[in-house]
């Protein structure tokens, strides 16, 4: 059993996403906590961020990101979803979000999967390495999902405030 196995589970999501969106409220951060709709995966945290794209014809447009975090029962681990969208709200193709983030090698890392909770698709950093991830860096952690969050968080455009760092100490 690997460590992840002992001290991450969906009870312990819940309360890490709440001790989260405890210190959000504080730092006035924007993130919101959606109720569960199950007992299994119906809970997650969101949170819009707007950016500007320089496109390659030499325009900028402001485009939001919508992130999102949950649990995925398949692999006991946090997940982090987003969807792109311009100020009409139309949604921005898979080619242009990676293009925004600037990633070299986007199929090494994200892909379209239905969000756990929404069932609808979403970009999402695959868990399947999510564990092994967490159980090589994070095992003392008092946070896991906030310092996973704030490692993977930057390869998709999501950055933390410093004051998130004293929950993992």
């Amino acid at each position: 059993m690997s460590t992840i196995d002992k001290l991450f589970n969906y009870d312990e999501f819940k309360k890490q996403l709440e001790e989260m969106k405890n210190l959000s409220d504080k730092l006035l951060d924007g993130w919101i906590v959606c109720p569960e709709k199950d007992l299994e995966t119906g809970i997650f945290a969101k949170k819009k961020m707007r950016k500007i794209w320089k496109q390659n014809n030499g325009n900028e447009e402001t485009v939001t990101f919508e992130y999102h975090i949950s649990f995925n029962t398949s692999y006991s681990v946090p997940v982090i979803c987003f969807i792109t969208y311009k100020n009409d709200g139309s949604q921005l193709s898979l080619e242009q979000s990676w293009k925004i983030l600037n990633l070299q090698a986007p199929y090494t890392m994200l892909t379209q999967l239905d969000h756990p909770v929404l069932q609808i698709p979403f970009l999402t950093v695959h868990p399947c390495k999510t564990a092994q991830f967490i159980d090589e860096s994070f095992k003392d952690s008092k946070n896991i999902l906030i310092s996973w969050l704030s490692a993977i968080g930057p390869f998709v455009g999501l950055t933390l405030h410093p004051e998130y760092f004293k929950l993992t100490h």
